[in-house]
């Protein structure tokens, strides 16, 4: 009955040890996965942090891109209303010479009608009167 005794403790001494070491290893196991999942979390975090530092710095790129765009455009407006302008001043200017032209060769033809100069010899293509 003793060696019955001795034999039973042996057993459930050896039971008690096995559950030791499966408790441990499972409790190793698992402390190592987290572990794994912390860095694995650590570095996703990271990388998300850096990918929004990344798009970050291309936003502000491109409104300074737009600001700059815009800018530009601001600047060919105004260019293009002083070429407008521009050219409405040379419209008046020509139109204003047109006229004076005018002017000068009525004077000229009545100048020529006074002195009795006929169109051939002006070499004005105008009837006389």
């Amino acid at each position: 009955m003793e060696s019955n005794k001795n034999l039973f403790r042996w057993v459930l001494l050896s039971i008690v040890a096995v559950l030791c070491v499966i408790l441990f290893c499972v409790f190793h196991d698992s402390r190592s996965a987290a572990d794994s999942d912390g860095a694995d979390v650590t570095r996703t975090i990271q990388q998300v942090k850096d990918e929004s530092s990344t798009a970050r710095t291309e936003l502000d790129n491109t409104r300074t891109e737009l600001r700059n765009g815009q800018a530009r455009a601001d600047d060919a407006k105004k260019t293009t209303g002083r070429l407008q302008d521009s050219n409405e001043q040379s419209r008046a200017v020509i139109e204003d010479s047109q006229r004076l032209l005018g002017e000068i060769r009525d004077e000229f033809a009545d100048i020529d009608r006074t002195n009795g100069i006929t169109e051939t010899q002006t070499g004005n293509q105008e009837p006389a009167e």
